[in-house]
């Protein structure tokens, strides 16, 4: 019996140990996979959570820009021009500040209050790493001016937006499609038509042609001043 006992001693020995180095390699081997794989969804998670504050932010600065281009006070003009630079970059910039002063005039003499109310807002285009963005915001342009009837709105626009600053800035404005009257009769549109002089889709915005008027706004950021017959800013 001491015979068989001192030789199956050590095989179990052995295989003890064998057993606790297979264990440990198992251990560590599964360790190293849930590094990588936890590192991986750490990563695609910050990346996920970094495209959606990089969508909201985009979201809330371009409602933040169609109100200010499309919502104006003519005893307090300075401030909506003041705002639009402030969230304005490049050639969008470059034109609110060289057609500011005609702007001012025209609604100050015309005493127009235009208020725009954001509807709805979906980002189209996104590239974080360009920081670069595009959404297009629906809405309602209500133009009040004195001794004449109010004038409402409903239309939409792309705004193109650059990072800078470490936040997003309006860099062009575009209507997209017509401009729809919303609770005027048959007559009043034609009569609005006749007043616009076939302008529709013309440059206008803020810094534009006609956006007393009616809101509208083709090419919010061009800032021609052009068809100035119109009776807008």
């Amino acid at each position: 019996m001491s015979a068989v006992d001192s030789t199956t001693e050590p095989d179990r020995k052995t295989g003890t140990r064998t057993f606790t180095v297979v264990a440990a390699l198992v251990l560590v081997i599964g360790l190293v996979i849930l590094a990588v794989f936890g590192v991986r969804y750490l990563r695609e998670r910050d990346s996920v959570a970094e495209i959606v504050e990089a969508r909201e932010s985009a979201n809330v600065t371009a409602s933040e820009v169609v109100q200010t281009v499309f919502s104006f006070h003519y005893e307090d003009v300075d401030a909506s021009l003041t705002r639009l630079e402030e969230i304005s970059a490049g050639n969008f910039l470059t034109e609110q500040r060289q057609f500011s002063d005609e702007v001012r005039k025209r609604v100050e003499e015309q005493k127009a209050v235009v208020t725009a109310t954001i509807s709805n807002t979906a980002v189209s285009e996104l590239n974080i790493d360009d920081g670069t963005a595009a959404v297009i915001v629906v809405f309602t342009a209500t133009s009040e001016r004195e001794g004449e009837e109010d004038i409402v709105r409903r239309q939409s626009s792309v705004v193109d937006l650059m990072w800078e600053d470490d936040r997003w800035k309006a860099v062009e404005v575009n209507q997209v499609g017509a401009s729809v009257p919303v609770g005027v009769s048959s007559e009043s549109v034609r009569e609005l038509e006749g007043a616009l002089g076939g302008s529709e889709g013309a440059e206008g915005g803020l810094t534009g042609s006609d956006q007393t008027d009616s809101g509208e706004g083709g090419d919010a950021g061009s800032g021609t001043g052009e068809d100035t017959d119109d009776g807008g800013p």
